[in-house]
């Protein structure tokens, strides 16, 4: 065989191969196309899509509860409470950084950077939020007897609320993580946030809390309506990235 015949037939096959693996490429997107399943999106560097609704969902829930909660009963929103809560952490920018690191940063590129991703491959949003919701608030059952936590200081009715709308919550940061596509940025902004409103608006009775809770579920309740409505994310997304992928 001539040097040129060889290098034809080499070529021949370059060209096939790249023209196989692009059918295929093509052919699976197609299938999932066809069968329903959600066309994956990277992640979005422009915070202007996400943001903003992690800002919101962070934020409102304690907000609502700091000045709805007290037409139920609840002690009015204190400035001192709030500055004592941060005090205890060393100040403001200190009290920033440990909101931050403990839970933000620790938990988030676990639940939504490798778990919900490979929950959606096989479920849909409601049902990924219920089986990881599940899981989160068993995780965070150990907090509940250790002495200086936060959760040990709650009192029965107080732990199941927070236990139950963890749920609610997991629906949240899917929002601002997968369909507005922050990915993990996106779920550990809207955490840091939800911390640092907690320490701002901290919630001084059970009816604060049951507030706090409610919120949630109404904006889970509205989370749900939309995915409700839109059909192409009522399902399974066969194909979805991990979300801390760039």
């Amino acid at each position: 065989m001539h040097t040129g015949d060889h290098d034809l037939l080499h070529s021949r096959f370059v060209m096939g191969r790249a023209f196989r693996r692009g059918s295929a490429g093509r052919d699976s997107k197609s299938a999932a196309v066809e069968s329903g399943a959600d066309v994956p999106e990277r992640y979005d560097p422009l915070i202007g899509r996400w943001a903003p609704a992690a800002l919101v969902a962070g934020t409102l829930p304690a907000l609502a509860s700091a000045f709805v909660a007290p037409f139920f009963g609840a002690p009015g929103f204190d400035p001192n409470t709030s500055g004592q809560v941060l005090a205890e952490q060393g100040g403001l920018a200190v009290g920033s950084l440990v909101y931050l690191v403990t839970g933000p940063l620790s938990e988030e590129f676990g639940w939504r950077g490798f778990v919900q991703p490979r929950l959606r491959r096989r479920l849909s949003p409601l049902m990924t939020s219920l089986v990881l919701g599940t899981v989160w608030a068993l995780w965070h059952l150990p907090f509940f007897a250790m002495t200086g936590t936060w959760q040990a200081t709650l009192g029965t009715l107080e732990i199941i609320l927070y236990l139950a709308s963890v749920v609610p919550i997991s629906l949240g940061y899917w929002l601002v993580s997968e369909r507005l596509r922050g990915g993990v940025p996106a779920a550990v902004l809207m955490h840091w946030i939800g911390n640092m409103a907690l320490a701002t608006f901290p919630l001084t009775a059970p009816v604060s809390f049951g507030v706090y809770r409610a919120m949630w579920c109404i904006l889970a309740a509205a989370v749900s309506i939309l995915i409700r409505r839109d059909t192409s994310i009522g399902h399974a997304n066969v194909t979805v990235r991990p979300t801390l992928e760039l």
